[in-house]
């Protein structure tokens, strides 16, 4: 295992808060779904009817003449391999404030840099702070249409002018705590507030979320979108049966990859699953308050669901950016600084890098190898790792 770490100096802008009620819906029809951005990656190279191709003069002596060397053309990034993702992955983004604006703007110009991307994963708080109440809440705009979505709106960093960020991807999502109502303590105090995320897909289809928790194979990587909230009630008992069957049953040829809101491990303020909050398990045992929710019952399906039987594992709750390494058998990743921060100075995890600044992890998928990398909301590369088989 090899850690590489490079800094490119990027110049973007970012957005402020923009006004609700002056940002145009945008028409949703025209996103292009995951394997769609990459058939323009093929061969471009225009078409010559051969004949009527132009002859080169010849000299008198029937040489043809010297012109010197063919000008360089810039053919832009290469193409990718047949079976290759890229993407990116970021939590706890639901502020619709100016940072979440920057890491927008610099994922939208990192990708397109390297060539594209084929989706986004959007780990959970997808909307603080209690989640939306409807497929059309004001806060899906503000919290996603707007910075991912394209829709023009008026920027501040551009004098006013109107500026949009179009991430021109799918963003597969999964639920958070602040998601489920009760202002961040899952409660589900009202059991449709998952459901509204769910219904927002059938009309958004750049949002992708069909089920609480939910399988996507997108060759070469194999998705598991896990509900860790109700893992935290220990509610996950058909869940983990079904993560399970999945899990056994994917193609063995792909990076089978789990995120959820909730981490295994972190050095972020909530740590490690079992001792989230720092409350030792035997007052959390000692608390009636803790009979119900105890984050020993997410480190109980991570340990007997996730270690050693995917490859990845993603997770936000912690607002900052972690590549934690391997653990029992799995890579865990914490990637919830897409809006926010919090510190790192509360964990003792050994980790192979940490930042608590804003920005985004991108990962790069192929039959041989996985690829990590850490960029800052500026989409400065901060960190790279590379995984193989």
């Amino acid at each position: 295992m090899r850690i590489v770490s490079v800094c490119v100096l990027v110049l973007g802008v970012a957005c402020s808060d923009p006004p609700l009620s002056q940002v145009p819906r945008r028409d949703t029809s025209s996103v292009v779904p995951a394997d769609a951005g990459r058939s323009n990656l093929a061969d471009t190279a225009p078409v010559v009817d051969g004949g009527s191709a132009d002859v080169q003069p010849r000299s008198d002596s029937g040489s043809v003449p010297d012109t010197g060397p063919a000008p360089e053309v810039d053919a832009g990034p290469p193409a990718p391999p047949a079976r290759f993702k890229r993407f990116i992955a970021i939590g706890d983004v639901g502020e619709g404030n100016r940072n979440q604006h920057r890491v927008a703007e610099s994922i939208e110009r990192v990708c397109a840099e390297l060539g594209g991307c084929d989706f986004g994963m959007l780990l959970g708080d997808n909307h603080y702070d209690s989640g939306v109440d409807g497929i059309d809440d004001p806060l899906w705009r503000r919290h996603f249409e707007l910075p991912y979505g394209g829709v023009a709106h008026e920027c501040s960093a551009a004098d006013g002018q109107q500026a949009s960020h179009d991430l021109n991807f799918p963003f597969y999502a999964v639920l958070g705590n602040h998601d489920l109502g009760g202002d961040g303590l899952g409660l589900d105090l009202d059991i449709f507030k998952a459901d509204h995320q769910i219904a927002y897909g059938r009309q958004n289809p750049q949002w992708v979320m069909p089920s609480r928790y939910y399988q996507q194979d997108l060759d070469p990587v194999f998705l598991l979108g896990l509900n860790t909230t109700a893992m935290f009630f220990d509610r996950a008992d058909d869940q983990a049966r079904e993560v399970r069957q999945w899990i056994d049953e994917a193609p063995q040829d792909r990076w089978s990859i789990g995120f959820g809101h909730h981490p295994y491990i972190s050095n972020g303020p909530h740590g490690n699953a079992g001792d989230y909050e720092r409350i030792p398990e035997i007052l959390q045992r000692l608390t009636p308050n803790w009979t119900y929710f105890r984050g020993t019952y997410v480190q109980r399906f991570m340990e007997e669901e996730i270690c050693d039987r995917v490859d990845v594992y993603l997770a936000g709750h912690d607002h900052s950016r972690q590549d934690l390494g391997e653990r029992c058998g799995t890579q865990f990743l914490v990637s919830g600084a897409g809006a926010k921060t919090t510190d790192l100075d509360d964990g003792d995890n050994e980790v192979p890098w940490e930042a608590e600044t804003e920005g985004f992890l991108l990962m790069e998928a192929s039959p041989d190898q996985m690829v990590f990398r850490m960029y800052d909301a500026d989409g400065v590369l901060e960190h790279e790792r590379i995984v193989r088989r």
